[in-house]
């Protein structure tokens, strides 16, 4: 006799592991126990402001570009992308597996740093017509052609 898979209703109730998903021979998890993080939020401490809205959580920041840099991802969208529907970097990010992936528009914000600091992009000055307002209060010079 020919078997059928059950599917007429949902299970209302999951019992899952993410850890369990991700194979004990996969390079996240070797990434995992060399990469120690747990300076970071000491270190970054004094450079933000005690109220306001809660900022993007900076070790899975750190996380998703190691991970693009390991694995060759050259896109922050697709980074944004594969830790949605990949486990093993899920589990490597530390998110859970409903966690929401939203860090598109901060990855603007780190690149446009990372110009300011090898000088690609002018410092910030004091007028204002030569800022512009990228997500809660960050501030982002334009550059000289776009004035």
């Amino acid at each position: 006799m020919m078997g059928r898979l059950k599917s007429d209703q949902g299970q209302l109730f999951y019992e899952f592991h993410l850890g369990d998903a991700v194979p004990e021979d996969h390079l996240v998890r070797k990434i995992d126990a060399a990469l120690d993080l747990s300076w970071l939020r000491s270190e970054l401490a004094p450079h933000y402001s005690t109220m306001g809205r809660p900022s993007i959580d900076q070790e899975l920041m750190i996380r998703m570009l190691v991970m693009g840099y390991v694995f060759a991802i050259r896109s922050e969208r697709l980074i944004c992308r594969e830790v949605q529907v990949n486990l093993a970097y899920r589990w490597f990010c530390k998110l859970g597996i409903e966690d929401a992936i939203a860090l598109r528009p901060i990855w603007l914000v780190v690149k446009a740093l990372q110009l300011m600091r090898a000088s690609l992009l002018p410092m910030p000055t004091s007028s204002a017509r030569s800022k512009v307002r990228i997500g809660a209060g960050i501030v982002i010079p334009r550059g000289p052609a776009a004035r």
